[in-house]
């Protein structure tokens, strides 16, 4: 199970669910994110409409780099 398929388990259970990642596409994923600096809770920010529709573009984008290490690991020739 990926990383993204478990979050989507837990919300999806009405889990709260507490994520520390550098990963765009699960931060966005979140209702709120809660930005740490120097040790500390710094904001929260709440993620937006125009956040979602990015959101999309960064999943179609993780498809299609999954897609291409796919067929790289499977000998594969790469077409641009």
């Amino acid at each position: 199970m990926t990383e993204k398929k478990a979050v989507e388990l837990l919300m999806s259970q009405d889990k709260i669910v507490i994520i520390s990642t550098h990963d765009p596409t699960l931060a966005l994923m979140a209702d709120k994110r809660i930005v740490i600096k120097n040790g500390g809770i710094y904001k929260i920010i709440e993620t937006s409409v125009n956040e979602r529709k990015i959101l999309n573009k960064l999943e179609g984008i993780d498809e299609y780099l999954e897609t291409l290490r796919n067929n790289l690991r499977n000998g594969q020739k790469i077409n641009g």
